[in-house]
């Protein structure tokens, strides 16, 4: 095994942990889990102002949006061109 492979191997194994840790909850298309996940957030700091105009305050609902990178890395080990990985990534 080299070390890319003891790394998702590691990574796979922290990733239940980490998911249940952060409330995190998978977002899915026609049934299947995608390789986002998020979660619903109140904002807690200062008013920004966005590029757009757009204001977003406090307590003002946010989404905040985790890749599922081990789920990604493993589903890219198939592909040998960057530009199938990149079309998988499309994908999903």
């Amino acid at each position: 095994m080299n070390i890319r492979g003891f790394f998702l191997v590691m990574w796979n194994l922290w990733d239940p942990i980490y998911f249940s840790m952060t409330r995190l909850r998978y977002i899915e298309r026609d049934g299947e889990r995608t390789i986002i996940r998020a979660r619903l957030m109140r904002y807690r700091g200062k008013p920004v102002v966005l590029s757009d105009g757009t204001v977003i305050g406090k307590n003002d609902l946010l989404i905040k949006i985790h890749l599922h990178n081990a789920k990604l890395l493993k589903e890219l080990q198939r592909y040998n061109h960057e530009i199938a990985k990149g079309k998988a990534i499309y994908r999903h």
